[in-house]
């Protein structure tokens, strides 16, 4: 588990939101595909949808929302969930070398 993970929500997404009782329904316009999320996927998808965040960030946030304390197992159900929001296209991983500083080297 690689909790510095930076995941991103797909830039090429063009999503329509509904929600249904309890229930959050996702059409993905690009793949044309309806997804049906629980309260935790929609919260994770949602927060990708305004910034970047790493594992470690969505699992407190997910932690506070439902108002327990974080641990292991909250991260690990965190890391689940973003896994298959990957799998379905929605979110993916920032690549290192897109969020890490360019040095450029002493050329003197």
């Amino acid at each position: 588990m690689n909790v510095q993970v930076l995941w991103r929500f797909s830039f090429e997404n063009k999503c329509v939101w509904e929600h249904l009782d309890e229930t959050h329904i996702v059409f993905h316009c690009v793949s044309g595909k309806t997804h049906f999320l629980n309260e935790t996927s929609y919260l994770l998808l949602k927060t990708l949808e305004e910034k970047p965040a790493t594992t470690l960030e969505l699992a407190r946030l997910a932690a506070e929302r439902s108002g327990s304390e974080m641990t292991d197992n909250t991260v690990q159900q965190v890391e689940n969930h973003l896994l298959r929001l990957d799998e379905l296209g929605l979110i993916g991983k920032e690549h290192e070398e897109h969020r890490t500083p360019c040095k450029l080297a002493n050329l003197t």
